[in-house]
This record gives structure tokens, C-alpha cells and sequence, in this order.
């Protein structure tokens, strides 16, 4: 039996007496007291079998004996307290709690993985777990292969185990497609589809806005997530993954998958651009002989392994810490609680998404900044606090790993950015040796392009002096300045109210970060009420430029 949350689920169940009956029987489960365990929404405790000393008593009007429910429950209670937790792939048990559906996909194929082609190809537990029916790749068909959240952190622990390549090769091009699909709808990847043998991955360049941003990636970006990925393949091969079974477009989601998992703020632009060269260099130290047949194999065919383990590039020396960290020990979910002082600026991951800068999760394939938004809150917040921001826990914590993506060339504001400024002119145009700036009356930019560029100079200097603020003369420190004086003006106006800017977001709460999700703790006493009529804390959810759910919670 499964229980989840508030439900209770049985795959097969035998019941004795005489007046004992199915019908009976799921009326007695009815009056169980599921609530009582404990479990969280997203946790299973998975009973492989279970002899219950709960009588099945009928009533005269036909119900059930409610005792049956608290018996049963007792019972249920004292096996999760006993259960193993979160189980290792193939490990056995009387009982299993699983933390996450996502822990659960973990030990169930994983365990099928290792269970090979031998008498006893499943443990009795796994069998068990195939619900409604079926074999566990059935099983990951249904609820997995269309859950582009959760398929990179599956894929990385299966990865970490050896055992990544193995279900890849059990894979149809159907399986590729729908995979390939999931990811881009929650991840924001621009992907083509696959054939057979490879997968053509573009990035596109294509922008509603090209003054504002650009998706496209540069050599040096490319490069560099390029260079991750080839971390990532030695690292998956050192672990024992045989990548020379597989086709091309297999091995691309693959490393798709593990790059996401290592890095879930990588560029986009640069992911699917480096990504196909990255594939072909995981096959090139020993290329497969031939590409495996198109159709989806046999669920229970041998996984057979290369005898001699493909020689490790000596070109990569170290694997890449995080996703080494990520995966090692089958801890996908790991995540640092730290206080701060600048929690109140998570309610501008709301502006970006206003404006437009990056896509939601009601149109991830919109095209966005290539710099992930939490790194976008944070680039935001040095530029606009210094050294106060610098010295804060969170800027710690959201600091990269690797080299930012960069920023646009040229500030311009969207087109329907100035809808909250309708009774302002265009503002007045200031130029420097560097740059010519066109300026709004409430003091942001409206435009701000180097000097010499040939549509700086429809904007002819104005005769009258124009006070404004300074602007860095740094190019990505410039498009960041002027983001924070429109963002300060917008909030100004949004609250109705001139002494709420910018500065009012360093409020102080705590800031759980993990790889998954990013949850925010504030004390509604901390709040100035104008920022909550403003919809400034509203939950932005899950954000595909991102690869994480963020949450704000208020006490």
C-alpha cells in the first residue's frame, strides 16, 4: 500500500471472512485517519506488504466498523516511524518513507536498473510500487517524462549511481521528444526536436525588444558552459555511465539534464548552443560502432555495460564541485537557511517578470536575459546598496560559481514600460565623451546608447542643463545603473507613495536556497503595506530562466 498526504492507496489486497469483500474493505480504508501521520503532501510511505490485525466488521446498515480506520492507522504510524527514508536504489525494506515523488522516481528505476535480467529481476517492494500496473519505465511514461522540473534532479542522482546512460538506452524516440518538450515548457530552452541519430541544438536570437536584451550568447559564454559540460560527461563516465551505447540525441538531453542539475541559473542561450559540440565530444573518445535501433526495447532486456570503462579525458582533471556536490550521496535536495538584511528584494523577481525581462510559467518559450534572475537581483543590489548588499549573507549565496552571462550593449526602455508614466514628455537628451543618454523627467533613462552609434544622434543635446543622476561609466555596470533608477522610479509610482523606492526592500527575513526552490521568510510587521497593495508579494513561482520555484511567506 502507498500513503500520500490525505489518500491512501492499495495495489492488491486479500481479504478473509465471510462477509469480507472488496466493497467492505475500501469502505473501512475510507474512515482511516490518514491525517494523522504526519506525511507531507509531496511524501509516500510505500508498505510492500502488510498483514493488518484490524477485523473487518460490517454494521447493520451496511457500513463498516469505524474501529477498522484507527486500527489501521495506529498500524500505518508505527511503520513510518520504523521505515527507511529515502532508500538508496536496491535497497530492501519492511517499509519506505520517501521524502519526494522526485526521491521515490530515484529508488524505483533505479532499483529496476540494478535488478538486471536475473531471476529475481525486482525487489518484491518495486513490484509492488508499480501503480496502477505495469513496469517502472510504464511507470516514468506516466509521471515522469512530462515533469521537466523533476527530471534533471532524477537524472543526476540515476547519474551519480551509474545508472543514467542505462535508462537512456532504454529510451524511444518518442521518450526523447516528450523529455525534450517537458524541458523546454519548464526550463525555458529553445530545443529542436530529435531524429533518430542526432539533435541539431540553436539558440535562438530572435527578441520582441532587441534594444532592451538579447538571447543570443557569446563565444565566451558558449565556451565556458561548453567546458561544464565537458566536466559533466567525464564525470557522468567516471561514475559509470556508458555514453558509446547511446545516439547522439540521447546523449545531448542527457548532458542537458545533468547541466541543469549542476547549474539551474546556466545561460539558456549558451546551454543550447554548446550542448550539440558537447554530445559529439562525449562520444569521441570511443564512438559507438553502430546507433542502436530506433524502437523502445524490452523493459526487462539486460543492461549490458562496456567491460572496460572509456579512458577519462585527461584534459578535465577535476570534476565540477557542484554537480559533484549536487549528486554525491543521492542528496539532490540540500539547501543553506541563512538570515539577511536584503530578503525584500525577492519582490523584484516580480518587476522582471512585469517587464518582461524574463519568461513565467504561462510562456516559458519567451525570449529573456541569458543572466538568471536571482543573479539579476543580485548584480541590482551591489549596483544600487555597495558595500552594504556586499557584505550580506545573501549576496554570498547567490553568488555564481562561474562567470556571469553578460548584458545587454544598450539600455532602451521596453514598449510598455512608461504606461504607469502617461503625463511625462519624452524627457531631455545629455551626452558625455562615452555615452549619449536620453532622460525621463522622473529620473530614469529612457534611453542610453554609446555616443557614436548612428541612432544616438537623432537625439540632438538639450539646450537647457539636465539634472540627472550619475551613471557608471562601466558598460554592464551602466545597463544595471539605469535598470535601478527606472526600477526605483517604478516602485515610487507603484506605491503612490515617494519614500518607498528601492531602499525599502532591505528588509530583513529568511532566505532558505536550494537547488530546487528558494523559499523567503518575512514578518508582516517588517512589510510597508503600500509594497503589498502594490502586488509586490505575490508568490513569482516556478521560473523557467531559473530552474526553481521561489516562495514568500509571511508570519
Amino acid at each position: 500500500m502507498i500513503a500520500s498526504g490525505a489518500s491512501l492507496q492499495l495495489d492488491r489486497a486479500r481479504v478473509a471472512g465471510a462477509m469480507a469483500s472488496r466493497a467492505l474493505l475500501a469502505g473501512g480504508l475510507a474512515h482511516v485517519p490518514m491525517t494523522q501521520l504526519g506525511l507531507g503532501d509531496d511524501e509516500l510511505l510505500l508498505i510492500p506488504r502488510h498483514r493488518s490485525q484490524a477485523v473487518l466488521r460490517a454494521r447493520a446498515d451496511g457500513g463498516v466498523d469505524p474501529g477498522f480506520g484507527g486500527i489501521l492507522a495506529n498500524e500505518l504510524a508505527k511503520a513510518l516511524a520504523t521505515a527507511a527514508i529515502d532508500p538508496l536504489p536496491g535497497m530492501r525494506a519492511a517499509a519506505y518513507r520517501f521524502t519526494s515523488r522526485q526521491r521515490f522516481a530515484i529508488w524505483l528505476l533505479g532499483s529496476w536498473l540494478k535488478g538486471g535480467a536475473s531471476a529475481q529481476l525486482l525487489p518484491d517492494a518495486v513490484r509492488a510500487a508499480y501503480l496502477p500496473g505495469g513496469s517502472p519505465l510504464g511507470w516514468a511514461r506516466r509521471n515522469l517524462f512530462d515533469d521537466g522540473r523533476t527530471l534533471p534532479p532524477v537524472f543526476a542522482a540515476l547519474a551519480q549511481h551509474g545508472l543514467a546512460a542505462a535508462l537512456m538506452a532504454r529510451l524511444d524516440t518518442a521518450d526523447v521528444a516528450r523529455m525534450t518538450a517537458a524541458l523546454q515548457q519548464s526550463h525555458a530552452l529553445t530545443l529542436a526536436a530529435p531524429d533518430a541519430r542526432r539533435w541539431s541544438v540553436t539558440a535562438s536570437t530572435a527578441s520582441t525588444t532587441p534594444l532592451v536584451f538579447t538571447t543570443s550568447a557569446t563565444g565566451s559564454e558558449t565556451a565556458v558552459v561548453r567546458r561544464q559540460i565537458d566536466v559533466i560527461a567525464a564525470t557522468a563516465r567516471l561514475a559509470g555511465n556508458d555514453l558509446t551505447r547511446l545516439p547522439v540525441a540521447t546523449v545531448a538531453l542527457m548532458l542537458v539534464l545533468l547541466c541543469l542539475e549542476d547549474d539551474p541559473a546556466v545561460s539558456r542561450a549558451a546551454l543550447t548552443a554548446a550542448v550539440a559540440a558537447g554530445a559529439e565530444a562525449a562520444l569521441a573518445i570511443n564512438p559507438p560502432a553502430a546507433v542502436p535501433p530506433v524502437k523502445a526495447p524490452d523493459p526487462v532486456a539486460t543492461i549490458t555495460r562496456a567491460e572496460v570503462r572509456p579512458t577519462p579525458d585527461l584534459s578535465v582533471t577535476q570534476p565540477s564541485i557542484a554537480f559533484a556536490s549536487r549528486i554525491d550521496g543521492l542528496v539532490p535536495d540540500t539547501e543553506v537557511a541563512i538570515a539577511s538584511d536584503f530578503a525584500g528584494l525577492f519582490f523584484l523577481l516580480n518587476a522582471f517578470l512585469a517587464m518582461g525581462l524574463y519568461p513565467d510559467f504561462t510562456r516559458p518559450a519567451d525570449h529573456g536575459l541569458a543572466l538568471a534572475p536571482t543573479r539579476l537581483l543580485d548584480r541590482v543590489a551591489l549596483q544600487h546598496f555597495g558595500r552594504r548588499y556586499r557584505n550580506d549573507r545573501l549576496h554570498r549565496a547567490l553568488a555564481p560559481a562561474r562567470k556571469d552571462p553578460s548584458l545587454p550593449d544598450r539600455w532602451q526602455v521596453g514598449p510598455d514600460w512608461l504606461d504607469a508614466f502617461p503625463e511625462h514628455a519624452m524627457g531631455l537628451t545629455a551626452k558625455t565623451s562615452r555615452y549619449r543618454t536620453q532622460w525621463h523627467p522622473a529620473g530614469f533613462p529612457l534611453a542610453d546608447v554609446p555616443s557614436r552609434a548612428r541612432d544616438a544622434r537623432l537625439w540632438p543635446q538639450s539646450a537647457r542643463r539636465v539634472h540627472h543622476a550619475r551613471l557608471p561609466s562601466a558598460r554592464q555596470a551602466r545597463w544595471l545603473g539605469c535598470l535601478a533608477l527606472y526600477l526605483d522610479a517604478r516602485i515610487r509610482r507603484a506605491t503612490d507613495d515617494p519614500a518607498i523606492g528601492l531602499d525599502s526592500l532591505a528588509i530583513p527575513g529568511r532566505c532558505r536556497i536550494g537547488p530546487q526552490r528558494i523559499d523567503v521568510d518575512l514578518a508582516l510587521a517588517d512589510l510597508p503595506l503600500p509594497l503589498r497593495l502594490a502586488g509586490l508579494d505575490r508568490d513569482p513561482g516556478w521560473l523557467p530562466a531559473e530552474g526553481r520555484s521561489i516562495a514568500l511567506h509571511f508570519q
